[in-house]
């Protein structure tokens, strides 16, 4: 009925923002779903991607498929750059901490884990387009971009509070049963897995990541979160160019 209008007023249903779970025949093109390598079907919407059969929300990184990260990038020139690279790392997490991606009456605590990673995979790529306009080459310093790295990972747990606790969260009832040890792990497990992509440029600051979460304090976080940072869970980041 949508797709057919009411003549009598004169309108009908954009096709092209139209979105179905499920494939509607000829006249539909059936390409409003998206699929996931896992086998998940997407809804996608306003910059979320909703799952299909269980209505659990993540963030819609396959809208940067094919695209560079690099293209819409800003760096401002200004006295230190490297706090600057810090600030606007932090604004590229707070964004993607949205509290209906972290909330347990929406999503499963898989999911919630599952959002905040891929948060911090694509604040890893955006990283490392960032350190390449920097005045000094990632190698003069690795100490320096591994601990805005090890900073940028304890910030956004605080991010992640910030935004289950902020007063519209509250009023709504949002509820996120992340801790923090957990988040860091996630977080140093990211950047590891993006930054290795370009290995040349980040070996001396991926030195100083293995060590620190090879901790044996780790130990416990890396057998349980194992199926969280599945590749098979984010093949989209494959496809992002950076």
């Amino acid at each position: 009925m949508m797709e057919g209008g009411v003549p009598d007023y004169g309108c009908t249903a954009n096709a092209a923002k139209t979105r179905l779970s499920f494939d509607l025949d000829a006249a539909r093109n059936s390409s409003s779903c998206y699929k996931a390598a896992d086998g998940s079907m997407f809804v996608p919407w306003c910059g979320l991607l909703i799952n299909a059969r269980t209505c659990e929300v993540q963030v819609d990184y396959a809208r940067y498929h094919g695209t560079s990260i690099r293209d819409a990038l800003c760096v401002e020139r200004c006295a230190n750059p490297g706090e600057q690279l810090f600030k606007r790392m932090c604004k590229c997490i707070r964004y993607k901490c949205h509290p209906v991606t972290l909330d347990s009456h929406i999503n499963s605590l898989f999911v919630i884990r599952l959002n905040v990673y891929q948060a911090l995979l694509f604040c890893a790529m955006r990283l490392s387009c960032y350190v390449n306009d920097l005045p000094q080459p990632v190698d003069a310093n690795p100490l320096f971009i591994a601990d805005v790295v090890v900073r940028l990972v304890d910030y956004t747990f605080a991010a992640v509070r910030l935004s289950t606790s902020s007063e519209q969260a509250v009023r709504l009832g949002c509820n996120c049963p992340l801790i923090a040890a957990e988040v860091k792990w996630l977080g140093l497990h990211a950047f590891q897995r993006i930054l290795r992509m370009k290995q040349c440029k980040f070996r001396q600051v991926l030195s100083v990541l293995d060590a620190v979460i090879n901790q044996p304090s780790h130990d416990y976080y890396r057998r349980h979160l194992k199926d969280v940072v599945d590749p098979r869970h984010s093949t989209i980041f494959d496809k992002i160019l950076f």
